[in-house]
């Protein structure tokens, strides 16, 4: 199926975008994003965000890889029936677990994006030089914290039916759904909806609008700073402007996902059985986490031109190669005459 295509295609990038990125920021971060000269190697904060940022991203792409869920979730239960790897294993707990490691992932990646748009305006508007790495990474973990708790908090409540009020809910909700047949395809776990479970599944969803709005008033504060100030060099001029195109492009991503989920309750509202809009969201989610982790390669200066190295070198010695395997082949010939 498509949907299963692109949602494993995606995140299969993803995962090694992620681990590309992780391995650019530790070996090619540039004096500028550094709190001291190369030879420290002690990472600058900005690039300590991208780290966390790529970790997040990189726990979701591999959670995400492992459950590939179908939604079915009525006004009163959220059902899910995944296909993925976790199926095999015969454990709802499992897949439960690695369900909620992916929306939290999703949903913190929003806040980690408008964290970085506040971080430049940060240090364009308030501050010539970086704060403390120290200081960066507790406001990281101070930000993460709402996501972490709302996560966890419905996570270790393992409110998953089984037995006959799993038949109940069923019967209830998709009466037409025969788990028999589809019982060595799919693995259901069913959780009521309680307060819990509302504010884990509508925590994406709130998280998106006012997220959207920092970005955009930050960005247009930085935009009319960079256009202003004289402090700064055109060559930091650009690099700031390079990191914000970026950040204006990543931050329509969570809006993909808000579009999603529209989607989906539109169609939940028309037909009886989800069928492949089920996957909808899951699919749109893994396009959103296979494009940031890109879009932080192409606007980050020296990530983009590390990896243009990495390719001009690459073609280079095959054409090198090619020519030499040509001159040989020149003289073998010439040989034999």
């Amino acid at each position: 199926m498509i949907t299963r295509l692109v949602h494993d295609s995606c995140y299969g990038t993803s995962l090694a975008l992620n681990i590309l990125l992780i391995i650019l920021i530790v070996t090619r971060t540039p004096g500028y994003l550094r709190q001291a000269p190369p030879v420290t190697r002690k990472r600058k904060s900005y690039s300590v965000i991208l780290l966390y940022l790529s970790i997040v991203e990189l726990s979701t792409a591999v959670a995400s890889l492992l459950v590939f869920k179908k939604v079915m979730s009525t006004p009163f239960y959220f059902i899910n029936a995944a296909s993925g790897p976790c199926h095999q294993w015969e454990s709802p707990s499992v897949c439960f677990v690695l369900t909620n490691v992916q929306l939290a992932g999703t949903a913190h990646y929003a806040v980690m994006i408008a964290f970085c748009s506040c971080y430049r305006y940060y240090l364009v508007a308030c501050s010539r030089s970086e704060p403390k790495t120290t200081n960066v990474l507790i406001a990281l973990i101070l930000v993460h914290l709402p996501t972490i708790a709302i996560y966890t908090n419905y996570t270790l409540r393992f409110p998953l039916l089984d037995g006959a009020e799993l038949d109940r809910a069923m019967n209830e909700s998709h009466p037409e759904y025969d788990r028999e047949a589809y019982k060595e395809q799919e693995l259901l776990y069913v959780t009521p909806i309680d307060v819990s479970a509302w504010v884990a599944s509508h925590w994406i969803q709130a998280a998106i609008v006012p997220v959207c709005i920092v970005i955009v008033i930050a960005s247009v504060k930085i935009s009319r700073i960079l256009a202003s100030v004289g402090h700064l060099s055109t060559k930091n001029r650009r690099r700031h402007a390079d990191i914000l195109k970026g950040l204006l492009c990543q931050a329509t991503l969570p809006a993909l996902y808000a579009v999603a989920i529209v989607a989906y309750r539109t169609e939940r509202q028309r037909v009886d059985n989800s069928g492949e809009m089920g996957h909808l969201t899951a699919m749109i989610a893994s396009i959103l986490t296979f494009l940031s982790p890109l879009l932080t390669i192409l606007f980050t200066m020296p990530y983009r031109e590390a990896i243009n190295r990495a390719i001009h070198t690459g073609t280079r010695a095959i054409v090198e190669s090619s020519a030499s395997d040509n001159v040989i082949a020149t003289k073998l010939a010439r040989t034999t005459m």
